[in-house]
């Protein structure tokens, strides 16, 4: 049993870290995975046992806020009342908190600094006049700043109560100890009359930094927020294509219900300029459907009545009435939905590094703080400058830039990979498919269009178009694949009317058209009716059938599997790679080996059965190749289970889902070239990212702490804080260029 959580308060990886590391203690939860970019937590439970309440109180406990998520649709609203709300968002808003506190900041940061550059202050608040009232009045701006954005302090309280500090816990430790030492400071000002002492003590102030933190940080996080809710526009842009209201049949008539009332077997309307919303199958009408929302193609699709259509299909022009398959909750769209965002909860192998070290990375900055106060302390004697510096190893440290170099590379890409009919369950798929070493493709339906369809017609002694009427009046009354090959070819060549039509069992058809008989068949047919067969054209491949009018042979039809146009394409480029490719397929050695000539495809195996696919696989990647399968998901399943990725094309979608860790809506080849395109550049974002991050810790730390001082290279607080919050803004950022990466149309950068 799975669940879905939505989980408020959490800020960074270490947050992250401790929600999973509270509901993993709940003795039925088997597996936790956070989404911090979404913030979202998904429990799989053992057994049907409720354990929601449980989930919800261990996550309090760790100093969050929890609900369940039990839908995706719009149209389940969201089970969140006022007292909710008001536990999950501590305090105003941020755009009113960056308001107020720009507000009080502007007059603060003037009576604080407005002396250095000579600005005119009132002689009561001076500094030179009355250095007492000077520090009092910053006391009094700084206070709204703090008040107005508490959350630092309750989340970072909370946080370290429960032994999990978070990024709250430093910039509020920041925040706080500035303020309290300036407070110290005015104190220690009313216990003395002695003026240079006053002075002194009205020079060492930093209600300017413990406000200016808290203002940058909460400006930052604003930033950080919209440019990360960019990162799943995907999602949202599909969430919005479910409709709130469906209009159905009811007793004769259009009525409009809630989509949540939909049940399948009912009659769903859709007019031009209308949403699919549901699955189902054409019972009147036709249209053309814009599925590029599912599938990236860009052309309109034609529908008529019999075909069956996935929702967030749009009616781009015409009338259809379907009947529903399933429920809007369990539609295709809700379920891609729903597996984009439980693929933004797993985590890539070069995730755990940074999640590792991300888990002790607060509280080694707060030794390291320590350290850092009670060495100046020590060095210098200046409790002042120890307090600079230790204030300053706080507020620059930043875990979020660790924790998120990697989760928002990989919810873009998801997203990214959705918006092109690429569905993508694991993240740690993007690592693996960067080190393949070969890609197996099935044959049929993956690199053939897995329909029969007619490669040549090779009349003797009538017209092509002659040969062909014969042929599709005597296929006209069978249901065999091949017959419908036949019959689809040259829509406007029509059957014939005929009499007298016989179907033999393994050879072949008869019937006579105006008077005279005619056959077709395979060759023994022909020969056992002691017909001779003269200068024929043969397939080398596929399967070649026999026609003759009045006993005597007229010529050859020609059905064969059709490659599909952008195979030979998607091969070479996958080749240029320097990835190298293999066939499987059930078909004999001819047909299998001319496909793989035309493709140039470097392997081989013909003859395979769906259990020699697993084995085959098995044996390749136990000789240490990571390997990619490729196939439509039909017999297919061991085989795209045992690959390293498996990879699920077109029409096996429905069969593969369970098994493939990818799925590929289209049935185009050129998406597994740009599936390897958007996996080379999320793990070269992500090294960027981490490399950034590590970097940056690395380097700004030991200069916050004071070390290069000697040399007159120094901080403030409040450059540390903007520094903070822009090695957040600057991951983030570079995460969202996997959205802006142009791609040609054959999947290469």
């Amino acid at each position: 049993m799975d669940k879905k959580f939505i989980v408020e308060g959490m800020v960074c990886t270490a947050c992250s870290s401790s929600v999973e590391r509270a509901v993993k203690r709940i003795p039925e939860v088997q597996d936790a995975s956070v989404n911090l970019i979404a913030k979202t937590l998904y429990v799989k439970c053992a057994g049907e046992e409720e354990i929601t309440e449980k989930v919800i109180q261990a996550i309090k406990k760790a100093g969050f806020s929890a609900r369940e998520d039990s839908t995706i649709n719009k149209h389940k609203k969201e089970k969140t009342n006022k007292e909710e709300i008001k536990e999950i968002n501590i305090g105003p808003s941020p755009k009113t908190r960056i308001i107020v506190s720009v507000v009080f900041m502007i007059p603060l940061m003037y009576v604080s600094m407005g002396h250095m550059i000579s600005l005119p202050l009132p002689n009561a608040i001076s500094i030179h006049e009355n250095p007492l009232y000077f520090s009092i009045t910053q006391a009094i701006l700084a206070l709204p700043v703090l008040f107005i954005n508490r959350k630092f302090f309750i989340n970072g309280t909370r946080s370290a109560i429960h032994l999990s500090p978070n990024m709250d816990t430093l910039i509020s430790m920041g925040s706080a100890i500035s303020y309290i030492y300036g407070v110290v400071n005015i104190i220690l000002m009313l216990t003395t009359s002695d003026y240079e002492r006053i002075h002194t003590l009205a020079n060492n102030l930093y209600f300017d930094s413990a406000a200016m933190i808290l203002t940058l940080i909460t400006i930052g996080k604003a930033l950080e927020e919209k440019a990360k809710s960019k990162t799943s526009s995907a999602i949202d842009s599909l969430k919005k294509l479910i409709p709130e209201e469906i209009t159905i049949i009811k007793n004769g008539k259009e009525t409009k219900i809630n989509n949540a009332e939909l049940k399948p077997k009912d009659i769903v309307v859709v007019k031009a300029g209308e949403v699919v919303p549901i699955d189902g199958t054409i019972i009147k009408g036709n249209a053309y459907l814009d599925v590029s929302a599912l599938t990236g193609e860009p052309i309109p699709k034609f529908v008529q009545e019999k075909d069956k259509i996935l929702s967030a299909s749009i009616n781009t022009d015409g009338y259809i009435e379907l009947e529903a398959t399933s429920e809007v909750k369990n539609s295709t769209l809700s379920n891609i939905i729903e597996l984009i965002q439980s693929a933004g909860a797993t985590k890539a192998p070069i995730q755990r590094l940074a999640d590792k070290i991300s888990s002790i990375f607060v509280p080694a900055v707060i030794i390291i703080a320590t350290i850092t106060f009670v060495t100046w302390l020590i060095i210098s004697n200046d409790t002042a400058k120890a307090l600079l510096y230790a204030t300053q190893v706080l507020v620059i440290s930043c875990p979020c830039s660790l924790g998120l170099a990697t989760p928002v590379a990989v919810v873009t890409s998801i997203g990214v990979s959705a918006k092109e009919g690429i569905l993508i369950k694991k993240a740690a798929d993007f690592e693996l498919i960067n080190k393949t070493d070969i890609i197996v493709f099935d044959k049929t339906g993956t690199l053939t269009e897995g329909k029969p369809s007619i490669e040549s017609i090779n009349p003797i002694g009538i017209s092509e178009d002659e040969l062909l009427i014969i042929a599709k009046t005597l296929e006209s009354k069978s249901s065999h694949p091949i017959a419908k090959a036949i019959l689809n070819y040259k829509n406007e060549i029509e059957p014939l009317e005929s009499t007298n039509y016989q179907n033999v069992a393994g050879k072949g058809l008869l019937s006579t058209i105006n008077n005279e008989e005619v056959l077709i068949g395979n060759k023994t047919f022909l020969e056992e009716k002691e017909i001779t067969i003269e200068n024929a054209t043969i397939g080398k491949t596929g399967t070649t059938l026999y026609l003759a009018k009045n006993n005597k042979f007229i010529g050859t039809i020609i059905i064969n599997d059709k490659i599909r146009e952008t195979s030979k394409e998607a091969i070479q480029k996958i080749k240029e790679k320097g990835i190298s490719t293999s066939l499987l397929s059930g078909d004999a050695y001819l047909p299998c080996n001319k496909v793989k000539e035309e493709l140039g495809i470097d392997t081989a195996y013909d003859s395979v059965l769906p259990g020699d696919k697993e084995r085959i696989i098995k044996e390749v990647e136990e000789s240490g190749k990571k390997t990619i399968f490729v196939g439509d998901g039909i017999n297919d399943s061991p085989a795209l289970a045992n690959a390293s990725v498996g990879i699920a094309i077109g029409e096996g979608v429905d069969v593969a889902i369970d098994t493939a860790s990818i799925i590929i809506l289209k049935n185009d080849l050129n998406d597994v070239n740009k599936l390897i395109d958007i996996s080379k550049q999320t793990v070269r974002i992500i090294k960027e990212n981490l490399f950034w991050a590590f970097i940056y810790n690395v380097l700004c730390i030991p200069i916050a702490a004071g070390i290069l001082s000697p040399i007159g290279i120094s901080l403030n607080p409040m450059i540390a804080a903007l520094a903070m919050s822009l090695s957040s803004l600057i991951v983030v950022t570079n995460a969202l260029r996997l959205k802006r990466t142009k791609r040609r149309k054959n999947g290469t950068n």
